[in-house]
């Protein structure tokens, strides 16, 4: 039977480091095919959240759910092996490897060779590599890197880092994506793509979680948007009605970013 109820569930999440609640308290859902933004001001716990969620960080107390699975004691490979990616604030991809090598360790969860028939290179071997490498190329389609396949990743400008990164988390093929500033250093052309290409991957399938600064990209590509302040969740919902919240407003002068008009 097809679980149908919400992808995420986080109840009362809190995490502590000492005296300080990085997250407070924390209760929200995220339904399949969303695309759903985190905002907030710079430390408010946006990605200690997503540590939370992806098994980075463990919880001081509450409960976080994917699949209507409880995901505490879970280490972040486990977590990945029930459909989540992600990416972090600062590009991690591998600058001396190829751009489809760098897919291809992204699909490490799928590899079902053990370390004799790597070291043999037997037929079973090169045929699975083979397979993950069109499986990979396929990836590369997805977020507009093919041409690039052959290309060393760090020689690449950081617009199409940012979406080797991408490829990466995708290569698992994971029902829950988790973003976390995938705009850091684009230009505005550049942004723009981006929000096209996040509406073809939630087309595909993948639910988004995403955490951006830039307001005029979460307001055209969220169906819900929570806002964290000082680790505690204090408006959730649509884009209109949250982005004019009174206590979001509040929370952002200042520090919006100058596009979020």
């Amino acid at each position: 039977m097809t679980f149908t109820g919400p992808l995420v569930e986080l109840q009362t999440v809190t995490k502590a480091f000492g005296g300080l609640r990085a997250v407070r308290d924390v209760t929200l859902s995220v339904n399949r095919g969303e695309i759903y933004s985190v905002i907030g001001p710079n430390g408010s716990g946006k990605s200690t959240l997503f540590n939370l969620i992806n098994g980075i960080l463990p919880l001081t107390s509450g409960e976080i759910r994917i699949f209507d699975r409880p995901t505490r004691g879970l280490r972040p490979h486990q977590v990945a092996r029930l459909g989540v990616g992600r990416t972090f604030q600062t590009t991690q991809i591998f600058a001396d490897k190829t751009v489809v090598e760098n897919a291809m360790v992204g699909r490490h969860l799928r590899v079902k060779t053990g370390l004799w028939a790597a070291q043999v290179r037997g037929s079973f071997f090169r045929n699975q590599e083979e397979q993950h490498r069109e499986r990979s190329l396929h990836i590369l389609d997805v977020v507009g890197l093919r041409e690039h396949a052959a290309q060393r990743a760090g020689q690449l400008p950081n617009a199409l880092q940012q979406r080797v990164a991408i490829a990466m988390a995708l290569a698992n093929e994971p029902e829950l994506l988790l973003l976390d500033e995938p705009t850091g250093g684009l230009m505005e052309q550049e942004v723009m793509e981006l929000m096209g290409l996040l509406r073809r991957i939630r087309d595909l399938g993948v639910t988004i979680m995403l955490i951006e600064h830039k307001m005029r990209l979460v307001r055209q590509v969220s169906d819900r948007i929570a806002v964290l302040n000082n680790g505690s969740l204090i408006c959730e919902g649509v884009p209109d009605k949250v982005l004019n919240d009174e206590r979001v407003v509040e929370a952002y002068l200042g520090t919006a970013d100058s596009s979020a008009a």
